[in-house]
């Protein structure tokens, strides 16, 4: 069974950001759906993460990734300093993401964007994309699929030993 979100009775929606915003649950329940496609229920005996168990991975610097991953999708949790700049890249990974914290400026492929809090968005594989946050840090949480085996090779849980 694929455990979906849903508003709590009698809780009201929210603008931006939360639990109670229907666009954050559908983008939650879109990723579950993914994650549970196909796999077998004793895969996920443990499906849930502390981000913070991570290493950040350095990407560029001012830009940190924090990537647990499972057999088909991988979770990015970026922090991006303010300055730091993602440069135009590609790669054969389907991305899709939703910032959390602050403000970024998004290309994909000729599109340009601002983003604020709340904000999703889908890069299809082998489009040019770049990123930097504008005035001031931002987080982000990307999804890839499938996996990034360049970031998967570098990231680590903090108690793993080599």
């Amino acid at each position: 069974m694929i455990p979906l979100l849903t508003k709590r009775e009698g809780s009201e929606a929210r603008s931006g950001w939360g639990w109670g915003n229907t666009a954050t649950l559908e983008f939650f329940n879109s990723l579950f759906r993914l994650v549970y496609a196909g796999a077998p229920a004793q895969t996920w005996d443990m499906p849930f993460i502390d981000i913070n168990d991570y290493e950040p991975i350095e990407l560029v610097p001012g830009a940190k990734a924090r990537t647990p991953y499972g057999e088909n999708v991988m979770l990015s949790y970026l922090e991006l300093e303010e300055g730091a700049v993602i440069p135009f890249h590609k790669h054969p990974h389907e991305q899709a993401g939703m910032l959390l914290k602050g403000n970024l400026e998004l290309t994909i492929g000729d599109h340009a964007r601002l983003c604020t809090p709340g904000d999703m968005f889908i890069i299809p594989p082998n489009t040019p994309h770049s990123a930097k946050p504008v005035d001031g840090p931002a987080t982000v949480l990307d999804v890839f699929s499938p996996v990034r085996e360049d970031y998967a090779a570098r990231s680590k849980k903090k108690d793993d030993t080599e």
